[in-house]
């Protein structure tokens, strides 16, 4: 059987990949330009690598994926986005493009300029092409950098004013193994993005930095995305697919296989904060050996991160506490949320090279470009930029903003801040015991809101303003009493001790929950009774607690209101004018009755 060649368009249809569609991808291709193909038939038996003739410099192992749109008609979708997607995830500006495109087959790098509204690319001998297509690569490479030629060299690319930086070859990947490869990578397209020869590499370069404000737009407009696994030999691979197989097949993952999939997720593409953001715009993304080969997981089917993300949704990831570890510690079981606020938890184990970008290497999953300082001023402060990065969140979606909460004790005016973990104090404790030192696990966003946007459309929608790092909550708020009521009447009462009953409209969900900062993750886990809370809280603090509504969040099955609880600082806080400090959030379904404005200062 001929293998189907996974980087030209003529062999697409050969085998599937099962993809991750927004409604924004589904009508991608009218922003795209390029014949249409037809679909082939899929091949109904798994090709044999072995005999895999060694002479063909094409990769032999999965076709063409046309996996953001440009084919819609042959691949299977999943609406798991809504237009009410505040941070334009789903809904990218369709006039960015790269500033630069890698032309492999010449090694000749083509820069972008506009004519007549359109997208013209320029080699430096002239040469123009309008809009093409390109595919992109998601790698790292940077913890392998060196100075020293003696054990590197420098991938030669025409038309940059750069050098590309050298990678030590022992380590990572020789020049030969990245030319190879992204010339594979580009295929039919002949482009392909790859940072390192389409983004100013030198230091203080200010293209450098709106570029990297860019990153949700350029991989959204590829073509095809690819990860490269340079670590992992294509046996590597191919084990540790097989090994998620089982254990999805069978619900529980042995010794053996967990040792493959441990194996699998030490390429350090499983631990770069860069690629953490990458893997979060482009599910999609086809996995790549060392070599360049793609996996089948089953005949006809890629390996994707999607299908891995997917595997690690079922209850053998989370069936012994080591894989459960592996898999958070990879992220996998993150990755795949649709709110982006869920992957600050993952961040906490990826790596960067520079401090600053904890922040900047982040950032893209909300939508946000912040942390560029004008020609001449010095560099941010880490501090600041996570002020910042936690401000930006809040003013484009308050609601998701604040739907998490303090494991660990926080000071009243930091309570409203989302935690990047990048500057709190080397230490760690027994839930800590498999974090990196430096960082810390100070919040967490509880699973029901992993899936859910904000309705924008909301009327009475909360707006938060700030005057330096002051935040100022404006909207409509009422008494916790008030929630009280409702959920006295709407919540079952046929049970003599509800806090001892296991009925699930006792427990925290979606449309009825109350979670609690300063709580200890016992506490956090256990004590989830929102009705119950609710009465402790009214009796221990009588008529002090106010709930302001931020917003409205759906999951596209539910769709709720959701407030922060607050509670007016004394006097002897010595706050003037007079501040609100948060002490936690929750949901609940019905509009309440007593709504009355209200504007605070919030820390």
């Amino acid at each position: 059987m001929e293998k189907p060649n996974p980087f030209v368009p003529q062999a697409r249809g050969k085998a599937r990949v099962l993809v991750y569609r927004s409604a924004q991808e589904q009508d991608s291709s009218k922003y795209q330009r390029g014949p249409r193909l037809s679909p082939t038939e899929v091949p109904k038996e798994k090709p044999d690598r072995n005999t895999q003739d060694e002479s063909d410099e094409r990769i032999p192992a999965v076709s063409f994926p046309a996996s953001r749109g440009r084919y819609p008609e042959s691949h299977p979708q999943q609406l798991l986005s809504s237009p009410d997607d505040r941070f334009n995830l789903e809904n990218p500006s369709t006039t960015v493009w790269p500033v630069r495109l890698l032309h492999a087959g010449t090694m000749t790098a083509y820069t972008c300029t506009t004519q007549e509204g359109d997208a013209c690319y320029r080699s430096p001998g002239g040469e123009t092409i309008t809009e093409p297509p390109y595919n992109i690569i998601s790698y790292t490479w940077g913890r392998f950098q060196v100075r020293d030629e003696s054990s590197a060299s420098s991938l030669q690319v025409n038309g940059i004013e750069w050098r590309v930086p050298l990678v030590d070859s022992n380590r990572a990947f020789s020049v030969d193994e990245f030319k190879d490869l992204l010339q594979r990578v580009a295929g039919g397209s002949d482009f392909v993005w790859v940072d390192v020869a389409c983004i100013d590499q030198r230091k203080g370069s200010d293209e450098n930095k709106v570029e990297i404000g860019r990153q949700l737009g350029i991989f959204h407009r590829a073509q095809s995305a690819y990860i490269w696994l340079h670590q992992l030999s294509e046996r590597q691979l191919q084990k540790g697919i097989d090994a998620i197989s089982r254990a999805k097949a069978a619900n529980n993952a042995t010794t053996e296989d967990i040792a493959c999939i441990e194996a699998m997720c030490q390429d350090p593409w499983f631990s770069s904060l860069w690629t953490l953001q990458e893997a979060y715009l482009r599910k999609s993304a086809i996995l790549l050996s060392k070599t360049g080969v793609s996996m089948f997981t089953s005949p006809g089917t890629f390996a994707t991160l999607q299908w891995v993300l997917e595997a690690c949704e079922h209850p053998w990831a989370s069936a012994s506490g080591y894989i459960k570890h592996v898999i958070r510690t990879a992220g996998l079981d993150r990755i795949s949320a649709r709110n982006p606020v869920v992957l600050l938890a993952a961040a906490r184990y990826r790596q960067t090279k520079h401090p600053l970008d904890r922040i900047r290497g982040i950032m893209q999953v909300f939508g946000l470009n912040i942390g560029n300082n004008l020609p001449g001023e010095p560099e941010p402060r880490l501090s600041n930029l996570e002020v910042e990065l936690s401000q930006e969140i809040n003013k484009k979606s308050p609601a998701l903003a604040q739907a998490f909460v303090h494991v660990d004790r926080v000071v009243a005016d930091q309570a409203w801040r989302l935690q990047v973990g990048v500057v709190t104090p080397a230490r760690r404790s027994h839930r800590q015991a498999f974090q990196r030192p430096g960082v810390d696990l100070t919040q967490i966003v509880p699973v029901d809101f992993f899936n859910v946007c904000e309705v924008t459309t909301h009327k009475q929608r909360a707006n938060i303003s700030f005057i330096e790092d002051i935040p100022i909550f404006q909207g409509f708020s009422f008494p916790l009493e008030c929630l009280l009521a409702m959920w006295e009447t709407e919540l079952p009462h046929d049970q003599d001790d509800p806090q001892l009953g296991e009925w699930m409209p006792y427990m925290n969900n979606l449309t009825h929950s109350i979670y609690m900062d300063d709580s200890n993750e016992a506490a956090f886990l256990n004590y989830n009774r929102p009705l119950i809370l609710a009465r402790n809280l009214a009796t221990n603090f009588p008529d002090r607690i106010q709930v302001l509504l931020l917003g409205k969040l759906t999951d596209n099955f539910d769709e709720v209101f959701m407030g922060i609880l607050t509670m007016r600082r004394g006097e002897r806080d010595g706050a003037f004018p007079p501040r609100w400090r948060r002490m936690g959030f929750c949901t609940w379904s019905k509009e309440p009755e007593e709504l009355k404005e209200f504007s605070c200062f919030m820390g």
